[in-house]
């Protein structure tokens, strides 16, 4: 099952509000802890349909440094991408507000989040050893191991003034061997979380047939994204309304590239007098579909070579 995050709003509380804390207490258990970083904090939930079903807590460090002091989702939406959701709306608002960096601690134990935080970006900068259990009164389990060492993870940021500039340019025959190997790196690397080796393998094996990717680039609207000379990204628009194509270097996620791209993309289809996008997404790829406007119309299993792969025919309906 996967979030409809098309219903899903993200919003900072005010600090009289009502602090969610059946979540908060969800991920550190420590209530006294608790009360004691959220006097200096800022909350931000995640909201469906009026029901707070994520939490996240903000705590600035230094002038460039802010902490990711709690972060929680209720177990009946746990695996839906609603904890990626939160942390990236975290990331984004840490960058507006011109941090250099973001930090986020977690337990040995806490195998689903070490995944999660090093996907976005985190990397693994100290131990403390036994903080769990000289801290903690009682003793926390998770997957069967015992809490016992906190690991501090930080991601650097970067914010609007010292962002690269991204150039966009028509696809050309010459670009296509480039253009497969950032398919198949992203797909293997940004996708591993949503679909198994196995068809992640079959997902990628496309580029084996050179002919089908000759003919999008000579019949479908290919558009490349550069930083300097490097290629960072495309898009391909196909009858003037359908999305087929829309990667992102792996090194070069969370940039604004596959904003700048869309946004050209959907020029061109308003230019040839258009009402409408559809694309078939992939569940990597919901959630940035969903943000820029389009709509879920059908859940999909599409078999190749005997593998079953899930996607979303999509939708975003007069601009």
């Amino acid at each position: 099952m996967t979030a409809k995050t098309q219903n899903i709003t993200f919003a900072k509380l005010g600090k009289n509000a009502l602090m969610p804390y059946e979540l908060l207490l969800l991920a550190d258990p420590s209530e006294d802890l608790v009360e004691e970083y959220l006097k200096h904090a800022d909350v931000f939930v995640a909201r469906k349909n009026d029901e707070t079903i994520g939490v996240i807590v903000l705590l600035s460090l230094t002038s460039e440094t802010v902490e990711i002091k709690n972060i929680a989702v209720n177990p009946a939406f746990q695996g839906q991408g609603i904890g990626h959701f939160l942390i990236e709306n975290i990331i984004r608002v840490a960058t507006t507000n011109k941090q250099k960096r973001i930090c986020i601690g977690t337990a040995n134990s806490s195998i689903a989040q070490l995944y999660l935080y090093q996907k976005l970006g985190f990397e693994i900068n100290e131990i403390r050893m036994n903080f769990f259990t000289e801290n903690y009164t009682e003793p926390i389990y998770e997957n069967g191991i015992q809490a016992k060492h906190l690991l501090l993870m930080t991601r650097e940021l970067i914010y609007e003034t010292s962002m690269p500039q991204i150039a966009i340019r028509k696809g050309e025959i010459d670009d296509l061997t480039e253009l497969q190997q950032i398919f198949v790196d992203t797909v293997s690397s940004v996708c591993s979380a949503d679909y198994d080796a196995e068809q992640i393998k079959v997902w990628t094996s496309s580029v084996e047939n050179r002919k089908h990717w000759e003919d999008i680039m000579t019949n479908q609207f290919v558009l490349v994204a550069q930083i300097g000379n490097k290629m960072v990204g495309f898009a391909s628009l196909d009858k003037g309304n359908y999305i087929d194509l829309l990667y992102v270097h792996k090194d070069h996620q969370n940039q604004g590239i596959a904003r700048k791209l869309y946004s050209n993309i959907e020029n061109a289809a308003k230019q040839q007098g258009q009402t409408a996008l559809e694309s078939d997404v992939s569940k990597t790829a919901k959630i940035f579909f969903e943000k820029i406007g389009f709509k879920v119309i059908n859940e999909q299993i599409v078999m190749r070579q005997g593998v079953e792969l899930t996607n979303f025919k999509m939708r975003k309906g007069r601009y």
